[in-house]
């Protein structure tokens, strides 16, 4: 999400519950907060407060060239593993049932 917009932590949260991102349990909003933590430190994403809006401070996300390269060999690695998945399936079914062939 922060590939395309600049957010702050609530907001992501609420995006990945709207997404349906995440299966199983309600979304752990610790963990989410860590992980930005933890990106933050990598050097993937950069944060700033804004204390403009109304209300109480914000912290506002943001990717960073470092993030965008990790993101993009992230993409290409999940689609190593899908086309390995795939086959593993594929070779699952004609196993179980020869005529699939």
């Amino acid at each position: 999400m922060l590939a395309s917009q600049n957010l702050h932590g609530y907001r992501i949260i609420h995006g990945l519950e709207i997404r349906k991102m995440i299966h199983g349990d309600k979304i752990d909003r610790t963990c989410v907060y860590r992980t930005l933590k933890h990106l933050e430190e990598k050097n993937l994403i950069a944060a700033e407060w804004d204390v403009n809006g109304t209300g109480a401070a914000k912290k506002i996300y943001r990717i960073n060239p470092s993030g965008q390269t990790c993101l993009k060999n992230w993409i290409e690695t999940l689609e190593t593993y899908q086309n390995t998945i795939v086959g593993i399936l594929s070779e699952a079914r004609r196993t179980i049932d020869p005529s699939s062939k």
